[in-house]
């Protein structure tokens, strides 16, 4: 496996994702196409000791721990109503000895509060700058499309603070914010390593980015061939 894998071994993505169903509010936040492809970026790499940070439901360390039984996860989620959906749905897959659900603000959270010292940070933060489009009225939708809770540098400074020296924090983005993202994990002191487009066809321009990078690593971005998510096989949960 690599520290910086780009897709998942196939393997491994059919056992992450056999048989595999969640529960999510029946209005309301509902889980993205983003969640599943993070989790299947991360589903290769070396880290044991792994945060989601603003988790949802729990997609991604449900997917990722049913692959790799050797990981373990701590998923905060600020919304305690989400945070239930998730500690459901980890139970639902019995995980709930290698997977922490807790309900909490990461812009707060401090390592010490953390059941572990974590060597891989993943996030999938809100995507839209306040007084940027509508905010949806749901304050579900909201919370999880708008920068409500969280602004990018409130996510990749928490992700900094609470991640070892070493340890590689992995996001998925807007294409169109990319460079912001890559700016503000180097004002972090968090160098991006790799980064990946994901396209939903090959005929379509890529829509979201996946960056990894290292905590006080040194210099080198290498850019991956696009991901593509509709190109034969499709990625489904």
């Amino acid at each position: 496996m690599s520290p910086f894998a780009a897709v998942a071994d196939e393997r491994l993505w059919e056992t992450a994702t056999a048989d595999v169903s969640f529960r999510q509010p029946g209005t309301g936040y509902r889980f993205a196409m983003d969640a599943v492809v993070l989790a299947r970026a991360v589903l290769g790499m070396t880290a044991t000791r792994v945060l989601d940070m603003g988790t949802g439901c729990g997609v991604v360390p449900v997917l990722v721990a049913r692959a790799r039984p050797e990981m373990r996860w701590v998923a905060v989620e600020i919304q305690p109503a989400l945070a239930r959906f998730a500690r459901r749905n980890v139970a639902d897959h019995g995980l709930s000895g290698r997977v922490t659900v807790m309900t909490a603000d990461y812009r707060c959270l401090r390592p010490e509060q953390l059941p572990f010292t974590v060597d891989h940070v993943v996030s999938n933060p809100p995507f839209r700058r306040l007084g940027s489009g509508r905010i949806n009225p749901n304050a579900q939708r909201a919370a999880a499309r708008h920068e409500l809770h969280a602004t990018l540098r409130d996510t990749v400074t928490a992700a900094s603070r609470l991640l070892d020296h070493g340890g590689v924090l992995s996001v998925i983005f807007p294409v169109d914010r990319q460079d912001e993202l890559v700016a503000e994990m180097m004002h972090a002191g968090i160098a991006a390593q790799q980064l990946q487009p994901v396209q939903p066809r090959p005929d379509a321009a890529p829509t979201r980015v996946i960056v990894h990078g290292r905590a006080g690593g040194g210099s080198g971005l290498t850019v991956l061939p696009p991901l593509m998510l509709h190109s034969g096989r499709p990625v489904a949960v």
